[in-house]
C-alpha cells in the first residue's frame, strides 16, 4: 500500500525510501541475531558443523539462505532439520528478495499501463498472472524436487503476490467480510 500510494501522489516510486524502511526494519534485528548464533554455535556447537553454520550463517546474512540450502539439498522435514541454525532464516530471504524485484515490477507494470483505458485493472490482472505462474512453477518443481519447491523464491512468490494483489483491490477485504 505505502508503493500504491507514492504510484498515485507522485507517478512514481520512492525506491530509496522504500528500500530504507526495509532496512532499517529488518537489518539491526537480523543483524544481532546472526551474530548472537554464530558465537552460541560456535561455542556449543561440534567443530564438525562449524563451517556449514558459518556458510549458513553468510548466506542469512546477505538473504540468499533459501538458495543455500537448496543448493545443500537440506529437507527442512528431516530429522536432522537442526544441523544449521539459521534454518529458519530462509523465509527472511525469500521475503527480502521478493522485496527487491517487486517495486520495480509494480513500477514497470504502472509505466507500461498507464494510457490503457483501465491501467489499475491491467496491473491487478498482471500480478493475478505472474502469480498464477509462480503457483504453477511450485506444483511442477515439487513432483520432482521438493526441496526446490519450498525454499524457491520464484516458487514462493505466489504467496507474496497475493498479498500484493489484496492491496492493489482496495476494499475486496470487505466486500469478502460482508459475503
Amino acid at each position: 500500500q505505502l508503493l500504491l500510494r507514492d504510484l498515485v501522489t507522485g507517478g512514481g516510486i520512492r525506491l530509496s525510501r522504500f528500500y530504507a524502511r526495509r532496512v532499517r526494519r529488518l537489518l539491526p534485528a537480523a543483524a544481532v541475531v546472526l551474530a548472537a548464533t554464530a558465537v552460541v554455535f560456535v561455542t556449543v556447537g561440534p567443530p564438525a558443523e562449524w563451517s556449514d553454520a558459518s556458510q549458513g550463517i553468510r548466506a542469512a546474512t546477505l538473504y540468499v539462505s533459501n538458495w543455500f540450502f537448496i543448493a545443500r539439498s537440506a529437507d527442512y522435514f528431516a530429522a536432522d532439520v537442526a544441523d544449521n541454525p539459521v534454518l529458519h532464516f530462509w523465509s527472511l530471504s525469500v521475503e527480502e528478495q521478493f522485496y527487491l524485484l517487486w517495486p520495480l515490477l509494480l513500477l514497470s507494470l504502472f509505466r507500461v499501463t498507464r494510457r490503457l483505458a483501465h491501467p489499475r485493472r491491467a496491473v491487478q490482472v498482471a500480478v493475478a498472472a505472474v502469480a498464477l505462474l509462480s503457483l504453477a512453477s511450485a506444483l511442477l518443481v515439487a513432483r520432482h524436487d521438493l526441496n526446490r519447491a519450498y525454499y524457491g523464491t520464484d516458487t514462493r512468490a505466489y504467496q507474496l503476490l497475493a498479498g500484493a494483489l489484496l492491496a492493489l483491490v482496495p476494499g475486496a477485504m470487505a466486500r469478502m467480510g460482508r459475503r
